[in-house]
């Protein structure tokens, strides 16, 4: 990273050559950014690991290894009820993932919203997700953390399934 922040009252200006435009969400590991890549001249999500978290702790090797992991996975993936890798890749030590940027809302946010969803529309966002998870299932990719806050709808009714860091291939331990 250009700035040495990853916390949410400080915004790096860019993350390599993406230039950050605005937080999408800090979690336990990380944070998500939107950016805009200038050499493609396309908005993305990146998604860096913890910057206040000693590179020699144990915590910050756990999250490196998962980090990693998650990669692995989610660049073995093409659905499209899938968020979609385009790359990894480090900048200044810090490891950073660039992904499809969803332009909507988890259903975890619609639902502190107060939104509720009629049957009809609850059964077809299942469905997409259901649709995903077998996709993976199929490619031996178990989620493993399906919640609400991993579950972006979008353009009202699509749903993409995102975050597939604690996910688990079938043929590993």
């Amino acid at each position: 990273m250009d700035d040495n922040t990853n916390s949410a009252e400080q915004l790096p200006k860019a993350i390599g050559r993406f230039q950050v435009v605005s937080a999408l969400g800090f979690g336990a590991m990380g944070a998500v950014y939107k950016a805009f890549d200038p050499l493609i001249k396309r908005t993305l999500a990146i998604k860096t690991i913890r910057l206040d978290i000693p590179r020699s702790s144990p915590q910050y090797k756990s999250f490196i290894d998962r980090f990693h992991h998650e990669a692995r996975i989610s660049g073995t993936l093409s659905h499209p009820n899938i968020v979609t890798l385009f790359d990894i890749g480090e900048e200044g030590g810090v490891p950073l993932l660039a992904m499809e940027r969803v332009d909507g809302k988890t259903i975890g946010a619609i639902l502190e919203e107060g939104t509720r969803f009629k049957p009809e529309k609850g059964i077809a966002l299942v469905s997409q997700v259901a649709a995903a998870l077998d996709y993976a299932h199929s490619r031996g990719v178990v989620h493993r953390d399906i919640k609400p806050s991993n579950l972006i709808v979008h353009e009202t009714d699509k749903v993409k399934v995102t975050d597939f860091g604690i996910a688990k291939l079938a043929d590993s331990e």
